[in-house]
Order: structure tokens, then C-alpha cells, then sequence
């Protein structure tokens, strides 16, 4: 549901500090496969890109797709564009972060993604991990690891000097006034409520039955038989586990689910919305004061974060991967 254009950016930060996998002893050296925004891409990231995005493609189209040679040659184009289209996120962070006059190199950011570390490496022994076998195992390394962390950092001094200093995100946090304004914001239909019925279409599956699953759905909530809350993790539910609403603001979701969902009056139930990945029923929910009062500070941080997303596109857009001879003689579908 969430947007495919911002699927990298979430998915590495999201797996790597989700995993919180991240110690080995560094000191390898690591080479450049090119470049981007002039800064140097180096193989482990080029590595650990591939292989999420492997592991992605597999889910969509099938496990045989890079065993089967015929397949591997029909998805190969495919995963060079995921794969270089979407290692420009962290350069795009950079590039802005060098405009503001802040880099990786900055004391501050390093002191933080060394405390970020030993915070990680303690989690992983009171787990018991052997971490060295569990990063090997998930395509990490320790160089790489302090990259996205360093880069985490700076996209969250970009947020605070584009909010708090510049005023290129409109709602700032520096003061009461301006969290007034963002309230009304919100009140106003900035953000909004949902629950929502999903059917998933996985590979090999019958689209127009699945449909079907999702019309049924609707006619259920329509005529009151059934309640989102009843349909929770069963045969027509498959996204939602918990009644609990989803929150957002514009240019965070699928389009499709986004623009049929801000045309929904409270209380409205959507027809059947078909997404690339599946098939949608949506409940717009009142968005009330008490929600937005105790939620304001998170919804405010989350605002922001999706205004610099869309900074950050509207760069990354701008920039490409130029591979030397060495990222070039490298096989990404061949990459283990």
C-alpha cells in the first residue's frame, strides 16, 4: 500500500534497523562500483540492494525466478532498474546534506552512529545472536550499516533545518503556535482515517476471484452483516491483523488508495479499489480532536518526514548511478 517509489527508503532502514543485526569487525576494504551525485557507491551496498530487491521480485512473480535461467533472463532488466533507479535515495540525502553545509564526516553525526551501534550490538548479545553469522546471513556489513545510519542522521538534521530554520516545510515544532496551526491542519482534512478490507494478489492467483473476494467484502459492510473488526485477519482481510486505523497525509500511500480515500465522506465506504498489488475496501473514519490532540507531536513528525520524502524525490529524480568497469562486470542476477 505504501507508495513503490518510496519503497527503498523504507524498506533498508526498515529491514536494517528492524534486524538491529549490525556488528562485525570492519576494516575490510571496500570497492567503488561507480558513483552518484559524486559521491562513491561501494559494492556492499550494491550487494545488499540487489539481494532486497531479488528477494521483492521473487515474492511478486515467483521463488523460480533466478533458478530457472529462461526466467533469470526475463527479469534481468527489471532488477537493474530497481536496483540502480533506487540506490539514489541515500545520495539524494547527501546532496542536500552538502547544500545545507553537514556531512557524514560531521563529529556529531559520527558520535551518533557509534552510540547508535554499541546501542545495537548490546540488544543483539542480550539476544543471544551471533552477530557476525546473523549480518553475514542478511547481506550486511558494518561499512554499509554506518552509511544508512549516518545517512538516517542526516535526513533528520535536513527535516529540522528545512522546518525549524528555512521554513521549506511548512509546520515547524519551535513553537506552540505553529503546533496550533498544524492542528488545524489536520482537523481541517490534512490527515485522515481509515480501516480497510485487502485481497492480495499473489502470483499464479485468479485476479477476477479475487475481486470478487473484495465485492463481497464490501457487500458485507454495506448491509452491516459484518464489521472491519470481524473480517480482521481472516479470508478477506489479508493486510490487517488488529483494528487499528491507519493514519495519513497526502503522498504516503498508494495513489490510487489515497485519492479514493480523501474523496470519501466520514463514515463512507469506498467500491473496490484496485491497487498493482491488490484489491482494496476502504472506511473513512472520523478524525477527531481528542486523536488529534494526543497524537499531535507523532503526526507532526510525520508530516514532516513525508514533506522532506518529497524534497528528496524531486532530487533523486535528478540523479543516476553511473557504474565504472568493475560495477559494470558485476552480475546482479549471478549475486548471492
Amino acid at each position: 500500500m505504501a507508495r513503490w517509489r518510496r519503497f527503498l527508503a523504507f524498506f533498508i532502514l526498515a529491514v536494517t534497523l528492524t534486524m538491529s543485526l549490525l556488528l562485525s569487525s570492519c576494516g575490510e576494504n571496500y570497492k567503488s562500483v561507480g558513483t552518484c551525485a559524486g559521491f562513491d557507491v561501494y559494492e556492499d551496498e550494491y550487494r545488499f540492494v540487489t539481494m532486497q530487491y531479488k528477494y521483492m521480485m521473487q515474492s511478486e512473480y515467483g521463488s523460480d525466478i533466478w533458478s530457472d535461467p529462461q526466467k533469470a533472463e526475463q527479469y534481468r532488466d527489471e532488477l537493474t532498474q530497481y536496483v540502480l533507479k533506487n540506490l539514489t535515495v541515500n545520495y539524494a540525502v547527501l546532496s542536500l546534506a552538502e547544500e545545507a553545509g553537514f556531512s557524514l564526516k560531521d563529529s556529531d553525526v559520527s558520535k551518533l552512529v557509534e552510540s547508535r551501534l554499541k546501542s545495537y550490538k548490546q540488544e543483539i548479545e542480550q539476544a543471544g545472536y551471533d552477530y557476525k553469522s546473523f549480518l553475514a546471513e542478511n547481506y550486511m556489513t558494518e561499512h554499509y550499516y554506518k552509511f544508512v545510519l549516518g545517512c538516517d542522521a542526516l535526513e533528520t538534521q535536513l527535516i529540522y533545518t528545512y522546518a525549524d530554520d528555512l521554513g521549506i516545510i511548512k509546520y515547524s515544532s519551535v513553537s506552540e503556535e505553529s503546533l496550533s496551526e498544524f492542528y488545524d491542519f489536520v482537523m481541517d482534512g490534512g490527515f485522515i482515517l481509515t480501516y480497510h478490507i485487502y485481497v492480495k494478489n499473489d502470483p499464479g492467483e485468479d485476479i477476477e476471484a479475487n475481486r470478487n473476494r473484495a465485492e463481497e467484502a464490501r457487500d458485507l459492510l454495506v448491509s452491516g452483516q459484518k464489521t472491519v473488526s470481524e473480517m480482521v485477519g481472516g479470508t478477506y482481510n489479508e493486510d490487517v491483523y488488529e483494528t487499528k486505523p491507519y493514519c495519513f497525509t497526502r503522498g504516503e500511500m498508494d495513489a490510487k488508495y489515497e485519492n479514493a480515500a480523501f474523496a470519501l465522506a466520514v463514515g463512507e465506504v469506498s467500491p473496490v479499489i484496485e491497487t498493482g498489488d491488490g484489491f482494496y475496501v476502504i472506511i473513512r473514519q472520523p478524525m477527531t480532536s481528542e486523536y488529534a490532540s494526543t497524537n499531535i507531536k507523532s503526526l507532526l513528525a510525520q508530516y514532516q518526514y513525508q514533506a522532506m520524502q518529497e524534497i528528496l524525490d524531486a532530487v533523486k529524480a535528478d540523479l543516476s548511478v553511473e557504474l565504472n568497469e568493475y560495477g559494470k562486470s558485476i552480475d546482479l542476477v549471478a549475486l548471492k
